[in-house]
């Protein structure tokens, strides 16, 4: 097989014979014959033995192993009361990296409970209602907690 400047140099020859005043059709013709060049098929390696299951039954994976991608997480977050008991606010559940797993409307002395489905790596929830911005892990499949702000320590 010849090498890949070789072919690369052949198109170039011919491209610049037949087309002179055009450079894309010489920039095709190269790029042509660099892709044809390069394509070489996979080989694996005869040293590493390989085993290919027949079937899905024949997957052998840890007993601890779970082949879930998801889980359902139970959230509750306490309420407070205030002046005025009927206020309400707009509460976001999102993970650390900013997707938004819940967005609803939500009075402030009540207590907030409901389920999601959140991918197994999510650990934490960012909590946001009003003034109030945290972080809070899980613990298991739930998630317990208030909606009370953070203050600030005084020295």
């Amino acid at each position: 097989m010849p090498s890949l400047c070789g072919i690369g140099l052949i198109f170039v020859f011919i491209a610049s014979t037949m087309k002179k005043r055009n450079p894309y059709f010489v920039f095709l013709l190269v790029a042509l014959g660099l892709s044809l060049g390069a394509c070489r098929p996979d080989v694996d390696d005869p040293t590493v033995p390989v085993e290919r299951p027949a079937n899905f039954n024949e997957i052998k994976a840890s007993n601890t192993f779970s082949w879930e991608t998801s889980r359902t997480v139970l959230v509750s977050l306490t309420g407070y009361s205030s002046a005025l008991s009927d206020e309400q606010g707009v509460l976001v559940l999102s993970d650390l990296n900013g997707n938004i797993v819940y967005k609803g409307m939500h009075k402030t002395a009540t207590t907030f409970q409901t389920e999601l489905r959140l991918p197994a790596s999510v650990t934490e929830l960012r909590v946001q209602f009003g003034v109030c911005d945290k972080v809070l892990p899980l613990s298991l499949n739930a998630l317990n907690g208030d909606l009370l702000p953070v203050l600030p320590e005084v020295l």
